[in-house]
């Protein structure tokens, strides 16, 4: 008499395993990249009122913001102010404010894997119109490429 085989062998099993293993190890570090994406996408998104803020300077008064201080244009600008957080924090972002030399709004993060890392939109004024371009400062001070959304990557 013969008796029919029930499950899987062993050998089955592993080979399953295996790739199951694979597809993971290929799925985890994508998905981990993805979410800090999603980060930097939250500072984007909360320097819009400093964007604004910027280009209203600029249609009342024919030029970009020109004072140093930051907390003082900041208050200028008619945004919130706060030494610690500058315009405006979030879950993800330490920090966000205007730098006059650079002519950027720029935003430092406080999480793992982009700690300390910024990243700026700087503004281009041509023919009195205000084209805003997102960077991230060379080295470790910006976000990593493969971090930055694709309109920030160059």
């Amino acid at each position: 008499m013969r008796r029919s085989a029930r499950g899987l062998t062993l050998i089955e099993l592993l080979i399953v395993l295996a790739i199951v293993g694979v597809l993971a190890g290929l799925a985890i570090p994508a998905y981990r990249d993805s979410v800090t994406r999603a980060k930097v996408s939250e500072g984007l998104a909360l320097l819009a009122p400093v964007k604004a803020a910027v280009v209203e300077y600029h249609a009342v008064h024919g030029h970009l913001p020109t004072s140093s201080n930051w907390l003082a244009l900041l208050r200028e600008l008619g945004l919130p102010v706060s030494t610690a957080h500058g315009a405006a924090s979030g879950v993800y972002v330490e920090r966000i404010w205007w730098n006059q030399a650079a002519q950027q709004i720029r935003v430092r993060f406080k999480v793992a894997p982009i700690q300390g890392k910024r990243v700026a939109m700087t503004a281009n004024v041509t023919g009195g119109i205000i084209r805003w371009d997102c960077t991230s400062p060379q080295g470790s001070e910006g976000v990593p490429a493969r971090f930055l959304p694709v309109t920030c990557r160059h």
